[in-house]
């Protein structure tokens, strides 16, 4: 398996004609060359694709990422993808070595910040340099500010 197939193969049945008549036919998933950003990496992914996997990966959140991150193996089948995977895996969790529990809420849910406002988590090939990856520091930046705000104005909410 060359692409991301989500358990989709080959399959084989009868064409029946009008006499009655049978003969043998096969169906093809529906493959289609597709290129997926990553938020991760900061580029683009190209893979091979069936039709149901591409819709499955717009509905996600996180597109690329979570597909990879949340599917199991025995369903990704394509080295390429299953070492993607085994890689975000990694940087997720060196990531959020670097985060440190902010509040917890009435679910339990725990929200986390950076430990160190000034290195934001950039992108996995090395400095920021282009002007777009720049622009998603920034972003980062400020959703990171917008925690500590919301944070500190539920503390006060509380006094």
């Amino acid at each position: 398996a060359r692409g991301l197939f989500d358990g989709k193969m080959i399959q084989f049945g009868n064409i029946i004609s009008f006499s009655n008549k049978k003969s043998r036919r096969t169906w093809k998933p529906n493959v289609q060359s597709k290129r997926f950003w990553s938020e991760t990496y900061n580029r683009f992914l190209h893979f091979r694709a069936v039709a149901s996997v591409i819709k499955q990966i717009k509905k996600l959140p996180h597109g690329i990422d979570d597909y990879l991150m949340r599917t199991p193996r025995e369903i990704l089948r394509y080295p390429k993808a299953i070492q993607m995977s085994k890689n975000l895996r990694r940087i997720h969790a060196s990531r959020a070595e670097n985060l440190e529990p902010a509040e917890t809420n009435a679910q339990g849910v725990v929200s986390y910040r950076p430990l160190d406002a000034v290195r934001e988590c950039g992108p996995v090939g090395g400095p920021q340099g282009s002007a777009g990856q720049r622009a998603a520091a920034a972003k980062a930046a400020a959703a990171a500010r917008a925690l500590e705000d919301s944070v500190g104005g539920a503390e006060q909410a509380r006094r």
